[in-house]
């Protein structure tokens, strides 16, 4: 028998081996999941746009959810509350959230959904704030609980995005 080449522990041990691997391989794929189940994960940011210093109004029918899962069901915004993102997924970020809005992210530059693109150059910049601290992932930035974003475009002073942040 080939079974009796080593000692019993031996076999346990390969055995505890491979059931920490298979249970941590287990816990790595459930963390990997971009998409949770929409009636269990539930959490919320609160978020604010500027562009050139004024506040964009999100509280308006176009820009909420509705009971038929318009827009996105994992991420969203309801109850003509235009300044709480509710997202019920993992690794949802602000471009994906944006996106769902009708608005474009790309190569830096944003269109919202009535057309106008606001582009970076020497002078007006995208910045993204989260918690008071710059965001160095900006619009990739991945959404968590509880977070207070600001997104501001234009040449704002830092004294000035601190103004927005309130």
């Amino acid at each position: 028998m080939a079974f009796t080449k080593y000692p019993a522990w031996v076999y346990g041990a390969i055995g505890l081996l491979l059931g920490i691997l298979a249970v941590g391989a287990y816990f790595y794929w459930q963390d990997s999941q971009d998409v949770s189940d929409p009636n269990v994960y539930h959490a919320h940011a609160d978020f604010a746009l500027f562009i050139h210093g004024e506040k964009m109004n999100f509280a308006q029918e176009k820009y909420m959810a509705d009971n038929l899962g318009t827009l996105s069901k994992y991420v969203h915004l309801h109850d003509m509350i235009g300044n709480i993102v509710h997202h019920h997924a993992k690794n949802i970020s602000f471009e994906t959230f944006l996106e769902t809005l009708g608005f474009d992210v790309n190569n830096g530059c944003v269109t919202l959904d009535a057309g106008e693109e606001y582009c970076p150059d020497e002078t007006l910049t995208w910045k993204v704030w989260v918690n008071g601290v710059e965001s160095a992932e900006g619009f990739n930035y991945v959404i968590q609980d509880l977070d207070r974003v600001l997104i501001s475009y234009g040449d704002e002073s830092f004294e000035e995005l601190q103004q927005q942040m309130q």
